[in-house]
């Protein structure tokens, strides 16, 4: 029997040529063509990987994706084919993996509120120290309202407060306000039911878990959406139930509700403003802490 011989590079060569042929007036295959075409061997990997892209083409968000794993498409990695995320899927996951962290119910920080020699030494410390102790022996349910210039302290005795919320079993949650803001946007706007759905779980939460912690409020870019569908329902229902709330800012509150006053739409809008501070007062002791500082 006469035995039969082909050369498997010439072949896949061939193919790869019938195959441009074939796409010649497609400019987007084209392209993409030219920057796989020396990676991979197999043709029908090359033209799966191209119509997966070709999907996500004028793609608005997750809500509307047409490919077969929504927010993957196929990609020729290291002469491989494999799913990777677009920058929709990416953004999302962020978001989930950073709300997913949100609270925290075990994992103590190492910080000692009397770590530090010189604390009680400071004035404005030895009141702190005296609010904590009451907070501690629940002989209030009042947060701080901790500001002053950076560097003075600030996160540190956040820190451990938190500390010592986590070493007694309470359940906290922590905010630092500005990243906060930017991930519940990506929520609240998303075309997607499960994204709202979170958003609203994620208000629920806040309301009531049993110790809130806001770091650096006044330091975000205000909006009436932050403003208005995030932290007043938040606030007020605390206020209403009387759950501690502890605040850091930069500012005093009367430059605070100046912020809050005045939108990033530049709109004056003084009643919203006030509204937020009244519950600030309500539910915190209000703390200036204007040593050197401690970096």
């Amino acid at each position: 029997m006469k035995r039969v011989s082909f050369n498997v590079n010439s072949d896949a060569e061939a193919a790869k040529k019938r195959i441009l042929a074939k796409y010649r007036d497609d400019t987007f295959f084209v392209e993409e063509y030219k920057k796989i075409v020396d990676r991979v061997e197999n043709v029908l990997d090359i033209i799966d990987s191209i119509e997966s892209k070709r999907l996500c083409l004028d793609c608005d968000g997750l809500a509307e994706c047409k490919q077969l794993i929504r927010g993957q498409y196929l990609e020729i990695i290291d002469s491989e084919m494999k799913y990777c995320g677009c920058p929709y899927f990416i953004k999302k996951q962020e978001v989930n993996n950073k709300l997913k962290n949100l609270v925290y119910s075990s994992d103590a920080i190492n910080y000692d509120l009397a770590d530090k020699k010189d604390f009680l030494a400071l004035p404005s410390r030895a009141k702190i120290y005296q609010h904590f102790d009451l907070l501690m022996s629940n002989k209030t349910n009042k947060g701080f309202y901790l500001f002053g210039p950076a560097g003075v302290g600030k996160t540190f005795i956040i820190d451990a407060l938190l500390n010592e919320y986590l070493s007694k079993e309470i359940k906290c949650a922590y905010l630092l306000l500005n990243d906060f803001g930017t991930q519940m946007n990506f929520l609240y706007y998303s075309m997607e039911l499960e994204d709202k759905e979170m958003f609203y779980r994620l208000i629920k939460r806040l309301k009531n878990v049993p110790v809130l912690i806001i770091d650096d409020i006044g330091s975000e870019k205000n909006s009436a959406f932050l403003r208005d569908e995030v932290l007043f329902p938040i606030l007020d229902y605390r206020m209403k139930n009387k759950k501690t709330t502890h605040f850091t800012s930069n500012y005093p509150l009367t430059t605070l509700e100046e912020h809050y006053s005045n939108t990033s739409a530049k709109l004056l809008e003084p009643v919203n403003g006030r509204r937020i501070i009244e519950r600030i007062k309500v539910l915190s002791e209000p703390f200036e802490l204007d040593d050197k500082s401690l970096r």
